[in-house]
């Protein structure tokens, strides 16, 4: 099957169109709140060479150290924040068993012991449900409340858009929550197509971001002319 690029993924396919004055910038239906929807970057942590642009500094970031987790470390943190009063099968992704899936945690020392503070997967599957090596999906990403607005989850992500690169991979696609548009183009990534509506999370749009090749073993991505 030929490599898909970021260039050839299409706006998510069932479009609800959104009432004329609509407000997407509250929380959403099922009482959860989107992807670190106000998430400022902490510069030190940022990864430039992976196209993270910093933001606004945020309070001092809560030491964490991120390493990989199994996907039933993730489910907890995901039922709870993402989803909280929807079925539990709906925390669980196509692809979460798929043994190229990428599952990352963040641990904070809390009192002595590493607490598990926010996670994010990254999936093998293009938006057509396939499973690829050259396409990944950004899934499931979530903070604790307590450790939100420090940079936490814009570090996981980064970590993980490391790991993607030293792969291989081309492109990185989500379906992220509208109120969390600005989170993601700080991480670089770009929406396609118009904003929907799915009647379960609220208002969303559709984001890519292209990662490149591995120029001379360096990580930095080659660039598309």
């Amino acid at each position: 099957m030929q490599a898909l690029r970021c260039s050839r993924i299409s706006p998510a396919n069932e479009l609800v169109a959104l009432p004329a004055g609509a407000d997407t910038s509250a929380r959403t239906p099922d009482g959860g709140r989107s992807h670190e929807d106000v998430t400022p970057m902490n510069p030190r942590q940022a990864r430039r060479r992976n196209g993270v642009r910093p933001g606004k500094r945020a309070a001092a970031v809560t030491p964490v150290t991120v390493r990989p987790i199994t996907v039933g470390e993730a489910f907890p943190l995901r039922r709870r924040h993402l989803r909280p009063s929807l079925p539990a099968a709906s925390s669980r992704y196509a692809g979460d068993d798929h043994p190229a899936a990428i599952h990352l945690g963040a641990f904070a020392d809390v009192r002595g012991s590493g607490k598990l503070v926010a996670v994010v997967s990254f999936l093998p599957r293009t938006e057509h449900g396939e499973i690829s090596t050259a396409v990944y999906e950004l899934q499931g990403l979530v903070t604790v409340p307590w450790a939100r607005n420090q940079g936490i989850g814009a570090h996981l992500v980064a970590e993980g858009i490391t790991e993607l690169i030293s792969r291989g991979v081309s492109c990185l696609w989500c379906d992220g929550r509208t109120p969390a548009k600005s989170f993601y183009e700080r991480l670089g990534f770009s929406a396609v197509g118009a904003e929907f509506v799915t009647p379960a999370t609220g208002p969303h749009y559709r984001f890519v971001k292209e990662l490149g090749k591995r120029a001379n073993g360096s990580g930095e991505p080659e660039r598309e002319v």
